[in-house]
């Protein structure tokens, strides 16, 4: 089995930070208005001081140490015989989605990715569901989903002619 070599550029890494620190605000937003909740209702307010803890301990562990592991460690590659993504630092996952099984391939991008000019890959199968390769270049996206379609119109191609 071959190893992937692409990686993230490092846009992916700012971007999934910005993503973060969106996220885990929200989490202390929604503890402090828990705050003044508890305060009008007379509720323990132990549940939004948890909220606020728990959003501040996600946020440092996520944007200091979970991402950097995650761009690090996270590589992929696409050729004419399959999918192949490979992520995980302490517990290592390989993904193999061979070009017979795929469906069909999509580009889904949102407001923060689409700022660094990133997009996200998803390879969608029968049975195995959708397999993505985040916080890639939109071009490399676009190229990639072009080049998967090529080689899954091939492979109907075969088909077909396999069956007639």
């Amino acid at each position: 089995m071959k190893k992937p070599v692409l990686t993230l550029p490092e846009d992916s890494f700012r971007a999934h930070q910005m993503q973060s620190v969106i996220f885990y605000g929200a989490g202390v937003l929604i503890g402090i208005v828990g705050f003044f909740a508890c305060s009008y209702w007379n509720w323990p307010l132990w549940i939004p001081a948890t909220v606020v803890g728990l959003s501040i301990l996600g946020w440092i562990l996520d944007f200091f140490w979970l991402n950097r592991f995650r761009w690090t460690y996270f590589r992929y590659d696409v050729d004419e015989r399959d999918v192949v993504i490979q992520k995980g630092a302490l517990f290592r996952t390989s993904i193999y989605v061979p070009m017979i099984r795929i469906q069909h391939v999509d580009i889904k991008t949102g407001p923060i990715i689409s700022k660094y000019g990133l997009a996200e890959f998803r390879v969608h199968t029968g049975g195995s569901g959708v397999f993505e390769v985040a916080y890639i270049p939109i071009e490399e996206a676009e190229r990639l989903c072009e080049q998967v379609r090529q080689w899954i119109k091939v492979d109907e191609d075969e088909i077909d002619a396999k069956t007639e």
